[in-house]
């Protein structure tokens, strides 16, 4: 993960790849530009927020010679909770430098990833919870695990049937203009049905549902 070391204290990461800054160049000045890189974060950081160090090898001019050359530099930024897939977070002048014309920007862009139990819609998350068809009939609770880990003992009183939802108010992510509040989680059932049925119970089964 090009992003892995932030927050944590790991070491910085070296973005002179993704950039593509140090190439080969055109003859001649070129008007300066804004670069946008991708910034990978995981659903849990967007939760939480996170600190990423960043080492970007970008191109300046040397005063003496008006020749670029290649410099290195650490970038921080402090990702806040709830910010979301489209956020862009800009550096003015952190991009290459031209002769004869101001630096351009470097626009960090944050991406981010797919979670293997959720899904973001603004700032509400959805999730799937499999449950066995008893359940789903007689009731119960079901153990819901939120993005912050904690477990929810969601209870059902009524008959669940198969795509149905329910939600649980403020389960969600951080709304990162409303401090202290969050979205919602919106759990869909996917029920379970047996693959058969022992013919002894059929009867009682019919009898029950009739």
């Amino acid at each position: 993960n090009m992003f892995g070391g932030g927050g944590g204290g790991g070491g910085d990461e070296d973005m002179h790849d993704a950039f593509g800054f140090g190439g080969p160049r055109g003859p001649g000045p070129r008007p300066p530009q804004k670069t946008e890189v991708d910034l990978r974060l995981s659903l849990e950081d967007l939760f939480k927020g996170v600190t990423k160090r960043l080492r970007i090898t970008r191109n300046v001019v040397d005063d003496a010679t008006g020749k670029q050359m290649p410099v290195q530099e650490i970038l921080e930024i402090d990702v806040r909770p709830g910010w979301k897939d489209g956020t862009k977070i800009t550096f003015e002048g952190k991009g290459d430098e031209v002769r004869g014309g101001p630096p351009g920007d470097l626009v960090f862009v944050v991406r981010e990833q797919p979670h293997p139990r959720f899904t973001r819609r603004g700032n509400d998350l959805h999730t799937k919870v499999q449950i066995p068809l008893v359940t789903a009939l007689t009731g119960g609770t079901v153990p819901v695990v939120g993005i912050d880990g904690r477990r929810v003992e969601l209870a059902l009183g009524t008959v669940v049937t198969p795509g149905s939802m329910r939600t649980l108010p403020g389960e969600g992510m951080p709304i990162s203009k409303q401090p202290g509040k969050r979205g919602d989680l919106v759990v869909t059932f996917d029920v379970q049905f047996p693959r058969a049925i022992p013919e002894d119970k059929k009867a009682a089964l019919r009898a029950a549902l009739s």
